[in-house]
């Protein structure tokens, strides 16, 4: 969202992270002793934009060992502890007939747990065994190796289920309801035996965000323009009202994120985030500044809030062109060449 709002702030899948082994040791650094400490941290504000809140995800696959390997507080002899073989302990835990994940993070909390039987199965059985949390506790197969109706089928079931939404469709897949050989995550399942969208799955006809046309992104981004909205907070408020229409998508961040897409400010005309604004190359600017004849950087200023600054000439050159041939104010200028 703070790539709408031109804050800067950008979503995990766009940033550039430190390498895994740099961020893990500024990690530890910060004396956190757990991994609800670890969220409540990254929930503060004070996370760097350089290091995940994720890191078990972002790291998967270059150096992801655990929490307790990410904070430092993974002892010596932790690192070298030696469970049971996978089948053993999965024997252990399916005695204990435990009925869901919740069941077992509560057993893992409760002390009873032996030394030799793993508290993240999934991470050190990952390549010796295990499919999932269902095989592990013996309720259920994992959802990738279940066999479940043919789509068709599964579809006429929950036709009949009288669903109007995806939300009341996630209510009823938690309710205990749904048949094991249905799935809740229907567009994995059968993305190529028939899914088309959420609206032909539960019977409703209505075409997902994805699948439906809109207009071309200038005459969309005009039409947001001319309502007078100001923030992000207007814009939800407008989408929720019923007035806009079905050709103007309420997500446009994702319908146009490759047709012209620059941000919130950019959408409802308030102005370009500056990261995404495309300024002049740093000579060209510098030749137009020079030629304004100002005398010190307070009359630079003076001059950026005077409303005459072209929009392709940055407030901020120090930061915009720091590595692209910046040499100071003076030079900026031309006092001081």
């Amino acid at each position: 969202m703070g790539d709408w709002l031109g804050t800067g702030n950008i979503s995990n899948r766009m940033r550039r992270f430190e390498a895994f082994t740099t961020a893990r040791a500024k990690v530890r650094k910060l004396g956190i002793k757990s991994q609800t400490e670890w969220f409540k941290y990254c929930k503060s504000g004070e996370l760097p934009l350089t290091i995940p809140s994720n890191p078990h995800r972002t790291y998967a696959d270059s150096g992801w060992t655990g929490f307790g390997d990410w904070l430092g507080t993974e002892t010596s002899s932790t690192r070298v502890r030696k469970y049971r073989p996978f089948e053993q302990a999965r024997a252990f835990v399916r005695d204990l007939k435990l009925k869901s994940t919740t069941e077992w993070y509560a057993y893992r909390k409760s002390g009873k747990r032996p030394s030799d039987i793993p508290a993240n199965p999934h991470t050190t059985y990952a390549t010796d065994g295990w499919v999932g949390m269902g095989d592990w506790l013996g309720n259920g197969k994992a959802p990738r190796l279940r066999k479940y109706r043919a789509f068709k089928d599964a579809r006429a079931f929950v036709h009949g289920l009288g669903l109007k939404s995806s939300k009341e469709w996630t209510s009823f897949c938690l309710s205990g309801s749904k048949p094991w050989d249905i799935p809740a995550k229907p567009a994995q399942a059968y993305v190529d035996s028939g899914w088309i969208s959420y609206g032909d799955w539960l019977g409703t006809n209505t075409t997902s965000t994805r699948n439906r046309v809109y207009q071309s992104f200038k005459v969309a981004r005009a039409f947001a323009r001319n309502l007078g909205l100001k923030s992000q907070a207007d814009w939800i408020a407008y989408c929720k009202s019923g007035k806009r229409p079905s050709d103007i998508p309420y997500s446009p961040q994702e319908v146009y994120a490759d047709h012209g897409w620059l941000g919130l400010g950019d959408w409802l005309g308030t102005g370009v985030a500056p990261r995404l604004r495309q300024y002049r190359p740093f000579q060209n600017a510098r030749i137009f500044v020079r030629g304004l004849g100002l005398k010190s950087w307070a009359e630079w200023k003076a001059y950026c809030g005077s409303d005459k600054k072209p929009a392709d000439i940055p407030s901020r050159p120090d930061k915009v062109f720091a590595g692209d041939g910046w040499a100071g104010g003076g030079d900026w200028l031309g006092y001081a060449r």
